[in-house]
């Protein structure tokens, strides 16, 4: 196609120039066209590569719209769910092993540190048909996420890297393993929850989060279960959560702070080389605290002997934002 080769071309120019033809003009250029998922991948891929390379907020803030409505095109097309998009490197895609949920989730950058985050979800249905559902982040207006679900129009945004799928009786539960560049000080790790009923319809977050049965400390008054799980600590740092499918649990670092005086600054927080696990029992992720992980994510008992090192991470790589390490 002559004209799709002429349009990724202006493309390429814009990516290596940083004009503003491509988000002004290049999506009229696409208005009817008769594009397949191929044509939509290739220059999804130019698009998004302007997200994260061009200086200029307003110009990126553009293209993001541009990227935004031609992937929403492409999802809808025939055959997209089984679509990798897998050259689109600004982009997340994740697919449940069930083969019933993909998840297409982006994040966009500010100029102050902070992010704001895109996202799709694609659901099969019974009849090999499937929907799409466009989220809108609001974490920056939510007060209060701990014991809350959302719906898509109030999604607690965050860029997911894992989808693991539980069933019980009557549900299946997605838990999402996401990152938040929150702020230039501190980032977040969040683990959600992403439920489907039988309308089709979805909601984040759900109570099955056990923290306190194998806790080694447990409160003598039990409060409720969240609905998920954010870990805040210092944007200088890395935190690991990860799925260690050998072993079969969730493995993340323990977060604490720098000096006993700064418990109550998330900002100066950091992994001090003990770890928790969590592990599906009981129809629930079941916490265990004050573990500590060997042979890669094999988690042992923890040594009374080792001496903490507070901090033991790297400093936040902005090329590594849609790929963060777990």
């Amino acid at each position: 196609m002559k004209k799709l080769t002429h349009i990724i071309l202006l493309l390429i120019f814009a990516l290596i120039g940083h004009t503003s033809y491509a988000q002004a003009s290049i999506y009229e250029e696409y208005e009817g066209k008769d594009l397949s998922l191929k044509d939509y991948n290739d220059v999804l891929t130019v698009i998004g590569k302007t997200l994260v390379t061009f200086k200029d907020e307003s110009l990126r803030a553009e293209n993001n719209e541009v990227f935004r409505n031609f992937l929403k095109k492409a999802i809808l097309l025939d055959k997209s769910f089984d679509y990798k998009f897998d050259s689109i490197k600004t982009m997340s895609v994740i697919k449940s092993d069930d083969e019933l949920v993909k998840i297409y989730n982006w994040a966009f950058p500010y100029e102050d540190g902070t992010y704001t985050y895109y996202g799709f979800v694609q659901l099969k249905n019974k009849n090999n048909t499937f929907s799409v559902i466009e989220l809108y982040d609001q974490s920056d207006v939510i007060a209060s996420y701990k014991f809350r679900s959302f719906p898509p129009e109030k999604w607690f945004g965050a860029l997911y890297y894992k989808i693991l799928t539980r069933k019980t009786n009557d549900k299946t539960y997605y838990t999402l393993l996401g990152w938040d560049g929150l702020s230039q000080h501190s980032t977040r790790k969040i683990i959600d929850v992403l439920v489907v009923n039988k309308y089709g319809e979805i909601n984040f977050g759900a109570q099955i989060f056990d923290l306190y049965s194998k806790a080694r400390l447990k409160p003598k008054r039990r409060p409720p279960s969240p609905f998920r799980m954010v870990y805040e600590y210092a944007s200088l740092v890395s935190m690991k959560l990860n799925w260690d499918k050998k072993e079969n649990y969730l493995i993340m670092d323990h977060l604490s702070p720098l000096t006993s005086d700064k418990k109550e600054f998330a900002n100066f927080y950091g992994p001090d080389l003990t770890f928790d696990a969590f592990r599906w029992e009981n129809n629930n992720w079941t916490l265990y605290d004050n573990v500590k992980a060997k042979n890669k994510n094999k988690v042992k008992k923890k040594s009374k002997s080792r001496k903490k090192e507070k901090f033991s991470g790297y400093k936040k790589n902005f090329k590594n934002l849609f790929s963060p390490k777990p």
